[in-house]
């Protein structure tokens, strides 16, 4: 463990006689300290001195005015957890610009199939589903008979690593086409399962969802498999279209859209509240597409590692071996970066600051895995907006300990510059 002093120069050597008068001045000054006065000037504590012994493992960087005050650690590997998200937003803004709007297409033949092809749109809920029903009713020349899922868009090997493929909503399977975060909100009673939201109707794959879970409100996630039928039950019971099937398949060759839904969120909005409610499926859609839009469809994870790979090394300008990928959300342990790489991210996020949540009177994107506790943000004093990195991947989570030193230690700063002469 490094501990780095702003400020410190090395002591040159010096001759023997410049070393004896060193020696007789000290002692001098050892002779009088008792008689000095008090209040006289005590040894500097270096800054961030007190708050290093807070880390067992991991490390910080706190910055005034384009200035590091104190740092710890600053250039070993640690996992950051959510604060990741900050690399797939700040990619995605750059590849696709803060207006992108994700695209769904819907086509329709002479047979009754309505065909579906998502291309990985992170938040089509069922309220706008609801708001695009009319438009793509008058889109179609015959009833719909066959709903027809087509996720080709996405072609992924497995899960995201470091996925559990627990019941918690954070491990939602992907899917290129996905319906509420590929997840169901439902409520378990002695009359069965049932929708728990309004905007959501009854739908079969929450029965198969609820499994045997005992009675109670639930937020389950669906595998990439199921995606694609929550869709289609989703589509059918929202447009009151009864006995229609639903199945997984391939638009056909020279099929041309009859309708394309733009989402009613720009990406700028959509990134807000990822980086709000920290959501895994909405940042790993995010990084695929990225990686599809520099490298071509279908997306693959081997193309949004590739993609992010080279935004960090040519847009942020972060050095080879201050960071590794592997996904997009935080949720992997094997992504890695330093604390001076995710201050080098966080001033190009800069002009995105605003879209971070807010945490003691600062912009903070926090990021937690089990022995993982991090922040990484901007603090706002004075007009001031200065990046800070906190990593600790250690046992005890004292990150707002950590924090709130280095915020009394940012405002003792401020307030030093703003002083008058």
């Amino acid at each position: 463990m490094t501990y780095r002093q702003s400020g410190t120069a090395p002591v040159g050597r010096g001759s023997k006689f410049i070393f004896f008068a060193v020696r007789l001045l000290f002692c001098i000054s050892i002779s009088t300290v008792f008689i000095l006065p008090q209040g006289a000037v005590k040894a500097a504590v270096p800054p961030g001195a007190t708050v290093a012994k807070l880390v067992v493992k991991g490390g910080f960087i706190l910055t005034r005015d384009k200035t590091i005050i104190a740092e710890l650690n600053p250039t070993a590997l640690f996992i950051p957890a959510s604060t990741w998200k900050l690399a797939t937003a700040a990619m995605a803004l750059h590849l696709l610009g803060d207006n992108y709007r994700f695209e769904t297409r819907f086509f329709a033949d002479n047979k009754g199939r309505l065909f579906i092809q998502g291309r990985g749109a992170p938040m089509l809920i069922s309220e706008e589903i609801t708001a695009m029903l009319p438009k793509l009713r008058r889109t179609l020349s015959m009833p719909v008979k066959t709903i027809i899922i087509d996720s080709s868009a996405f072609h992924l090997n497995g899960p995201t690593d470091g996925s559990d493929q627990s019941l918690n909503p954070y491990d939602a399977g992907l899917n290129a086409t996905a319906v509420n975060f590929n997840t169901v909100h439902l409520r378990i009673d002695r009359d069965g399962v049932s929708s728990a939201e309004p905007q959501t109707p009854n739908l079969g794959i929450m029965t198969q969802a609820a499994g045997h879970l005992p009675p109670g409100e639930y937020r389950l996630p669906l595998t990439a498999a199921q995606a694609g039928r929550y869709v289609g039950q989703l589509f059918a019971a929202l447009s009151g279209w009864q006995g229609v099937k639903i199945k997984m398949g391939l638009v056909p060759a020279g099929l041309r859209p009859v309708f394309i839904h733009y989402s009613r969120r720009p990406l700028r909005e959509i990134i807000q509240a990822m980086l709000l409610y920290s959501n895994n499926f909405i940042a790993d859609q995010i990084f695929l597409t990225c990686g599809a839009r520099l490298f071509g469809w279908p997306a693959t994870w081997a193309k949004g590692r590739r993609a992010l790979n080279i935004f960090l090394r040519q847009q942020v300008r972060l050095p080879k071996g201050s960071y590794e990928v592997e996904e997009g959300s935080g949720l992997s342990r094997r992504n890695r970066i330093t604390p001076r790489a995710m201050l080098t991210l966080l001033r190009y996020f800069r002009p995105y600051a605003h879209l971070l949540p807010e945490h003691k009177g600062g912009r903070v994107k926090s990021g937690t895995l089990t022995g993982v506790y991090n922040y990484a943000g901007y603090l706002l004093t004075a007009g001031q907006t200065d990046p800070f990195v906190i990593m600790l991947n250690q046992p005890r989570n004292n990150r707002d300990a950590i924090l709130n030193r280095l915020l009394r230690l940012h405002k003792k700063r401020a307030a030093r510059k703003s002083a008058p002469p």
